[in-house]
């Protein structure tokens, strides 16, 4: 299908990739209209039809437009003119563009693709932002009134926008810095990639392949090279530019160590049973029931426990480190106790108690010889983190782009038309 674009009303490109109705081919429209919203205006696409073509209308704050296969389609306004020439659907003839204000988002059903804006020249376009985010904004259009979703869907397709912008600022200095000689290892790289997801996605079968990657991972195969290929790029950037600047010393190390504890010399837990009487008489009973060699557990579940008499005392969940009561009198009753072992008769003011080690586990702990290693791996790692993350902001901060704004703004308005609940 040959195209032919007369309308022209800014400098900004739009590319719609319409899934044309009526078992027809898929066809990729190069229209200069408008986008990204120049005007200040907002867009959107529609697209239908029947067996002769497809149908897809563009509307903006300054005027909308209609295409159709096989006729012409008319708006209200100025009309401005564009046209789609050849057989679609088996159906040849002359397709009519005119623009008017107004319009709205009649169906959510249809892949679009079209260009918001640009960030260093390289387009963002809206499927991009929204595909990952689709199943959110659904759902929140099921359970959220019609302003709330707005607020959410706003943050979710400006924090998804934010991303994607950072995102190719960084590739885009990372492109820039790659040598000769890099290049020349990416590729061998990007080859020997590309032999080995032929051959386990497709045993040796280009086509299979990338079938079985669309079905499984959503990306063919040619896009998953290019998601490879992006990341390797930006690694080799990040390490070159920030390596030099991590530093991680034998004072760090230690204190790291020192702070972490409990992650490297784990406590000691304990799965204990309690008795607690408040009745001097019933105190004296349990005492020589306990003395004649009854099970703890079974003087536990006397009626007079004060504490979990149903589950003969035993606490809910084991007890962690030296410090589990906040009586002392009872921490140092435990830990006087091994496994197996019950406390002597412990009198506070309010009652009187005893405490049973039915098990207890003492994790192995990592002497810091045994871990500094580990540990200064784990600080350059995150250190790395950081210092990429205070990069990827100064290049958000000094890139040139789009108005995030605006770009959410307007994807936002088919955010509401196709997600939002009726007002």
């Amino acid at each position: 299908m040959a195209v032919g674009v007369s309308w022209v009303p800014s400098a900004a490109v739009a590319v719609l990739s319409v899934a044309w109705l009526g078992g027809c081919s898929a066809a990729r429209l190069p229209v200069d209209a408008g986008w990204p919203f120049d005007s200040g205006g907002r867009g959107w696409l529609r697209a239908g039809g029947g067996g002769g073509g497809g149908a897809v209308t563009i509307a903006a704050g300054s005027g909308a437009a209609g295409v159709r296969g096989g006729g012409a389609v008319s708006g209200t306004g100025p009309a401005r003119e564009a046209g789609v020439e050849g057989p679609e659907g088996g159906t040849s003839g002359e397709v009519g563009v005119e623009g008017g204000s107004g319009g709205g988002v009649e169906t959510p059903r249809y892949t679009v693709a079209a260009m918001l804006g640009q960030v260093n020249g390289r387009p963002i376009y809206a499927d991009a932002v929204l595909e990952p985010i689709v199943e959110q904004l659904a759902a929140l259009g099921q359970t959220l009134p019609r302003v709330e979703f707005r607020k959410r869907a706003y943050q979710l397709i400006s924090g998804r926008l934010s991303q994607i912008v950072a995102d190719a600022l960084l590739l885009g200095e990372a492109e820039q810095r790659l040598s000769d000689r890099e290049r020349a290892g990416l590729q061998h790289l990007l080859k020997q990639e590309r032999e080995e997801l032929i051959r386990f996605w497709g045993r040796g079968s280009v086509a299979v392949a990338d079938e079985s990657l669309r079905v499984q991972t959503g990306r063919d195969l040619e896009e998953t090279l290019e998601d490879t290929r992006q990341k390797l790029v930006v690694q080799q950037y990040l390490r070159q530019k920030l390596f030099s600047q991590i530093y991680v010393t034998r004072k760090d190390v230690e204190r790291y160590y020192h702070e972490h504890q409990d992650e490297f010399n784990p406590p000691r837990t304990r799965l204990l049973r309690l008795i607690r009487v408040t009745e001097a008489s019933v105190a004296d009973e349990v005492e020589a029931r306990l003395g004649a060699g009854e099970s703890f557990e079974s003087v536990a579940q006397m009626e007079a426990n004060r504490y979990r008499r149903e589950e003969g005392g035993l606490m809910s969940e084991p007890a962690v480190g030296e410090e589990v009561f906040s009586e002392p009198e009872l921490n140092e009753a435990m830990l006087s106790l091994g496994v197996g072992e019950r406390s002597r008769r412990v009198r506070l003011p309010d009652a009187d108690w005893w405490v049973y080690v039915e098990s207890m586990e003492e994790p192995a702990g990592r002497s810091l010889r045994e871990v500094q290693l580990e540990i200064e791996e784990s600080l350059r790692r995150q250190r790395f983190r950081d210092l990429t993350q205070r990069y990827r902001e100064e290049l958000f901060k000094n890139g040139s782009y789009d108005p995030i704004e605006e770009m959410a703004e307007a994807l936002l308005e088919v955010a509401m038309s196709r997600y939002a609940p009726a007002e």
